[in-house]
């Protein structure tokens, strides 16, 4: 409940920072460690992918698009449920397993997928594929 939260965030008082509303998301990105979704219901989360330009490790729950995206353990770490458990069990794995992450391959998957460049193209194929 409510008083493990806070011991937990007691502990971690030094290593995670509630900021409140931003309009500079990508800053905080580029200079975080972790991305942490722990939702239980998502479509395709632009925060997830926002992460992913920045080169940021995401660590998530397996719903909606999440497990489209994230190649366990090579591109983020993605609990096995969406119980607290397991995404506490996905949160040691990142802690353990951060340094295997290649930051690179994350700007990568974004750029492959997401960049304005490759939807532009996506979207020219699929509207010169119409008219043909």
């Amino acid at each position: 409940g409510f008083e493990k939260v806070n011991s937990l965030l007691n502990m971690a008082k030094d290593h995670i920072h509630f900021l409140g509303v931003k309009s500079n998301v990508n800053d905080y990105l580029y200079s975080s460690d972790a991305f942490c979704l722990s939702s239980h219901f998502e479509g395709m989360p632009i925060s997830l992918i926002e992460a992913f330009a920045c080169g940021c490790i995401p660590v998530c729950t397996p719903v909606g698009g999440i497990v489209d995206l994230i190649d366990n353990g090579i591109t983020g770490f993605i609990s096995s449920s969406t119980r607290e458990e397991d995404y506490i069990d996905a949160l040691k794995q990142f802690i353990r397993d951060k340094e295997l992450i290649n930051r690179g391959k994350l700007v990568d998957v974004y750029e492959e997928g997401f960049s304005i460049e490759k939807c532009t193209e996506r979207y020219m194929k699929f509207y010169r594929g119409k008219n043909s």
